[in-house]
Parts: C-alpha cells; sequence; structure tokens
C-alpha cells in the first residue's frame, strides 16, 4: 500500500521540485506541472501494478482535487496560462508572440 501512495505522489514531487527554483520563473512552469499531473491521474492503464483498483481509486481521489483548485477556478487557470505563454515569449525574444499574448488576453481567450 505504502509503494502505491508513493506512486501516485510521486508526480507531485517532481511538480514541486520544478516550481520550487529560484533561477528562473516559476509560474509558467507550474500550468505545464498541473497538465502533467492531471494527464498523470487520468491515465487508467495502470494494469502492471498488482492493486490496480486500489491505484486507480487513489488517482480519481487526487484527480477530483486538482480539477477543483486548478481547472474549474478560472483566474487561477488564466494566471499560469498567461505565465506560461510569458515565459514562452522570454524563451523566444519574439515580439510577435508578445503581441499575440496580449491580444488573447485582451479578447479573454487566453483560456
Amino acid at each position: 500500500m505504502l509503494e502505491l501512495i508513493e506512486f501516485v505522489l510521486k508526480p507531485f514531487v517532481h511538480a514541486t521540485e520544478l516550481v520550487s527554483g529560484s533561477k528562473y520563473p516559476t509560474i509558467g512552469l507550474s500550468y505545464f506541472a498541473i497538465f502533467q499531473i492531471r494527464e498523470f491521474l487520468e491515465d487508467a492503464d495502470d494494469y502492471t501494478v498488482s492493486d490496480w483498483k486500489i491505484l486507480y481509486y487513489l488517482k480519481s481521489l487526487l484527480l477530483k482535487q486538482v480539477q477543483k483548485y486548478f481547472f474549474d477556478n478560472y483566474a487561477q487557470l488564466k494566471t499560469m496560462k498567461v505565465g506560461f505563454l510569458l515565459v514562452f515569449y522570454l524563451m523566444n525574444n519574439s515580439l510577435y508572440i508578445l503581441r499575440c499574448i496580449h491580444t488573447l488576453i485582451q479578447l479573454d481567450l487566453v483560456v
């Protein structure tokens, strides 16, 4: 049972380490990390695990909370997405991308 809990929580540990950086912007990485966590939790193809029914149950409980606090909260999701787009802009240093981001925000099309 402890191995299952460790398996389910491992993506959360990796996401926490990723967004705990101090030498790079982390808001955009949080958007990426949350989507990766949701994808992991939605994956029901864990039949290689002997207690896959328990694993599925644990994942479904966590998925409900991720959905509630990140995806059902429009303001939170929009903030993370804008941050992700701004990091993308900073990495590519493109004025065109910045203008596109600005237009998407103005039109409220970011999310």
